[in-house]
């Protein structure tokens, strides 16, 4: 992937001893050359061989961020959206790789010295921070992450709220329900009683009947009081 200057926010990077530059890399050559670098690093206020300073000088297209350490200065370029954070945190690795990799040896290395080799690290650095300048800043990641987790928790209470009120609506339709169970059950029990009621009335009248027609039949043999047939 190549880059242009106007697409992307790191533009070069540098390793240097105070002046001398030890390895570099650009996104696109003449962007920043070595007078301009020269004249950043003038500004940077000197620092213990053993210590560690961070410096910013900002102008209306670009930011110049040097980090020092053990005498070795580490420098970026960048478009002025990128934050302080992002950028030292990507030169803190870049410092950590170059020490790893040369030790002392940067103290007493010619110019360029270490550009055959190094600014092989310097491109693939810049290459992943201009993929992704926010995964260097650890508190924008940290930012993103609370917000992830309050959407989340927004989420989840809305589910839960939605839930509950799926749920009241469940438990009114067990109650109604079990009200309409109720009143089927109590016309049910009404129903039975009258339908018992109404056959006992049935078999006595049925009885009634039985007895008046015998009563009849005998009356017709034996005489109203059964007088013929005593």
């Amino acid at each position: 992937m190549s880059y242009s200057d106007s697409g992307v926010p790191l533009v070069a990077l540098f390793v240097t001893r105070g002046k001398t530059i030890l390895a570099e890399h650009y996104v696109k050559s003449g962007v920043i050359n070595g007078v301009v670098v020269s004249t950043v690093l003038e500004k940077v206020p000197s620092s213990p061989g053993s210590g560690r300073a961070c410096n910013s000088f900002n102008t209306q297209v670009y930011n110049f961020h040097v980090l020092q350490m053990e005498g070795i200065n580490f420098l970026g370029v960048t478009k002025t959206s990128v934050t302080n954070r992002a950028i030292f945190s990507l030169l803190d690795e870049i410092a950590t790789k170059w020490r790893f990799t040369y030790g002392s040896r940067g103290l007493s290395s010619p110019p360029l010295g270490m550009n055959s080799e190094f600014s092989r690290v310097l491109s693939d650095s810049m290459r992943k921070f201009n993929d992704n300048p926010s995964s260097f800043d650890k508190l924008a990641q940290v930012k993103n992450q609370v917000d992830e987790v309050k959407q989340t928790m927004i989420t989840n209470m809305e589910s839960l709220l939605a839930r509950g009120e799926k749920l009241e609506l469940v438990g009114n339709e067990a109650e109604l329900l079990n009200d309409q169970t109720k009143s089927f059950q109590k016309a049910t029990k009404n129903l039975a009683c009258y339908m018992r009621a109404k056959n006992i009335k049935l078999t006595l009248m049925l009885i009634c009947l039985l007895v008046i027609v015998v009563y009849f039949i005998t009356a017709f043999f034996c005489g109203f009081w059964f007088q013929d047939c005593i």
